[in-house]
């Protein structure tokens, strides 16, 4: 399955997490969302996650992860674009590969899933990368999942684009292109 780079927006993204920034005129940015979770998860991590490989497009994508106890915060540290691949999770918990989105996030901005929503590994656009990465675990060893896809999905570089007579942070559907549209290398 392929599908489309999105520019990122707070509408698009909200369905899956919230976008931490700057406000103009203020020092602190709120990431507090990062320890939203379950009263089964009690202990607070913070990590400090240096990448040294980026990634390039078209991305492939095999396996997805989510946290059914917390959500989860990147704070990118090197200020270099990434991008995120997310998908809510259908009744029986797998990912909802139909609804599955991918956006670049500038180097500016912060990310947190909310809890349960499928997502890929980070993916930095430059390298080396650092990210601060938040969230809650039980300490049980159930804190991740990893959900491993019958076929990969592919992320195609080219955005999208909002048509003019829709508002700038519209929701859009990320466009499924059958796999004969792949390309090939």
């Amino acid at each position: 399955m392929l599908i489309l780079l999105e520019p990122l927006s707070e509408a698009a993204f909200a369905p899956f997490g919230t976008l931490i920034r700057h406000v103009k005129g203020t020092a602190i940015a709120d990431a507090s969302s990062a320890f939203v979770h379950d009263p089964a998860a009690r202990q607070p991590v913070m990590e400090w996650v240096h990448l040294t490989e980026k990634v390039s497009l078209p991305l492939e994508i095999g396996r997805l992860e989510h946290h059914p106890f917390s959500a989860q915060t990147f704070l990118p540290h090197s200020g270099s674009p990434f991008i995120v691949v997310v998908c809510p999770p259908l009744a029986d918990g797998t990912p909802d590969l139909a609804d599955v989105r991918a956006f670049e996030v500038p180097g500016t901005l912060g990310v947190t899933f909310h809890a349960c929503v499928w997502h890929r590994s980070l993916a930095p656009l430059a390298a080396p990368s650092a990210f601060v990465m938040a969230m809650m675990r039980t300490g049980r060893g159930d804190d991740t999942e990893f959900h491993d896809l019958a076929s990969p999905v592919v992320i195609d570089g080219a955005h999208k684009t909002v048509p003019s007579d829709e508002p700038k942070d519209a929701v859009r559907r990320t466009k499924i292109v059958s796999e004969s549209a792949l390309p090939r290398h």
